[in-house]
């Protein structure tokens, strides 16, 4: 027996000088494997795989008059089913959810009034929120939050009212 336990007669195995410590090729082979295999996922993380799902919004405050409408806008990218997707804009300043859509691609329900996704667009990922009748009081950053069972992503966008 060599000194990680495999016969010294085995296929692969080391005899003879410089061997002591040494064992299978196959053995070898595997510790390779688990020092590499993970230094490469986190090669690939950093910087050609594709991110399961993302949220990106707007790269500028949006500006609006109080009675105008306005949309601020949020895309899934990166991911082919945007349908099923769920959904949430939320208002970070009041903390209000405006508008909220499950992730069976059903209906959306708007918690205020005016607030709705631009119809048909779903589907090819744009989840940008319309609001009819900005008010003073939507002014704020807002979060566009996307999630499946198994991934979420957010975006963060400003709306001046002035």
């Amino acid at each position: 027996m060599n000194t990680v336990g495999f016969p010294s007669d085995a296929p692969g195995g080391c005899e003879g000088p410089g061997c002591e410590g040494r064992g299978s090729s196959a053995l070898e082979l595997l510790l390779q494997v688990m020092i590499l295999a993970p230094t490469m996922l986190l090669c690939c993380w950093g910087s050609s795989c594709p991110e399961p799902l993302r949220a990106v919004g707007a790269d500028r405050p949006t500006v609006a008059m109080p009675g105008d409408s306005v949309e601020l806008r949020c895309r899934a990218v990166t991911y082919t089913q945007a349908g099923s997707l769920g959904l949430e804009w939320r208002n970070l300043r009041t903390r209000d959810v405006i508008l909220a859509c499950g992730e069976d691609g059903g209906e959306c329900q708007a918690y205020r009034e005016g607030a709705w996704l631009l119809d048909g667009q779903r589907e090819a990922g744009d989840l940008s929120l319309r609001l009819d009748r900005v008010r003073v009081t939507d002014a704020g950053r807002y979060r566009c939050t996307i999630f499946t069972g198994t991934h979420s992503s957010a975006a963060l966008m400003d709306l001046s009212v002035v």
